[in-house]
């Protein structure tokens, strides 16, 4: 029987069930190890060197393509290459599966899957970009073309008679 080929990928990082919070920046890092060639013998060929090509890595969505640093070889030893990518975490939730992906020059694929978990912050409903109010009532005072408005460290007021003589105001507090 033939010797086969059978290239690894280990992950260095993200540690298995590592906590994420959704829109920080991922460090995906490992080794892709391909098969050292094999002299042929009688009644078995040899095959060549496999070494990675691409490593790609995907977390609830479209894979990215991570950089391959070649790591220096001893004879006889299977060719290996660091591989690093960084990508956004979705802002989905829960219990989530990082899959990288290596792709032999020989056409074999290698997975490996992490567990991670993904924890989703929702921010509160900004406030409402104006809220009003009615200080007097129609009629309260003569009405006439008065206006004021009072900025401050943080937001803005605005303040009017109308002409049936009621006061109005309206306000932003920007959090």
């Amino acid at each position: 029987m033939a010797p086969t080929a059978h290239p690894t990928i280990s992950v260095s990082a993200p540690q298995p069930n590592t906590v994420l919070n959704s829109g920080d920046v991922l460090t995906v890092a490992g080794v892709a190890t391909g098969t050292p060639a094999t002299e042929p013998s009688p009644g078995h060929p040899g095959h060549d060197a496999v070494s990675f090509d691409t490593v790609t890595v995907a977390l609830a969505g479209p894979p990215i393509e991570a950089a391959l640093t070649p790591i220096k070889q001893q004879p006889r030893q299977a060719p290996r290459a660091s591989f690093q990518a960084n990508l956004i975490v979705p802002a989905v939730g829960g219990n989530q599966q990082l899959e990288v992906v290596g792709q032999a020059d020989n056409g074999t694929f290698v997975r490996a899957n992490v567990p991670v978990v993904i924890e989703t912050h929702i921010p509160p409903p900004p406030p409402p970009l104006w809220a009003n109010s009615q200080l007097a009532p129609a009629g309260a005072l003569t009405g006439a073309a008065r206006l004021t408005a009072i900025a401050k460290p943080v937001g803005c007021e605005l303040w009017w008679i109308g002409a049936d003589g009621a006061v109005h105001g309206v306000w932003t507090e920007p959090r």
